[in-house]
């Protein structure tokens, strides 16, 4: 189990996409083709900076279930974003501020 500070980091980045998926294009195309591959269902997986990437792909594996998955991540106040799949992987990056991007 994670500790707290990290559960806090994933959950700001978590808001931050969430919000940047209705502003950004780029990631609301990534939505909409997890929610089209998956006939609407896809979880979103955030990473916190300096967590261990195996450990993140771990978590991907156990609860993904065969549903597209949204790994987001944020370095230098930038999300990156990447959708996984068994048939598709793609990524983009964002910077959401007031304005949008």
């Amino acid at each position: 189990m994670a500790n707290v500070e990290v559960m806090k980091e994933r959950a700001r980045i978590t808001g931050r996409f969430n919000l940047s998926a209705r502003r950004n294009p780029e990631h609301r195309a990534l939505v909409a083709l997890a929610a089209q591959k998956a006939g609407g269902e896809y979880h979103v997986i955030p990473a916190a900076p300096g967590e261990d990437e195996a450990d993140v792909l771990h978590h991907v594996r156990r609860v993904s279930g065969g549903k597209p998955v949204i790994i987001v991540t944020e370095a230098d106040g930038e999300l990156y974003v990447r959708l996984s799949s068994t048939e598709v992987t793609t990524s983009c990056k964002g910077k959401e501020g007031l304005g949008g991007h």
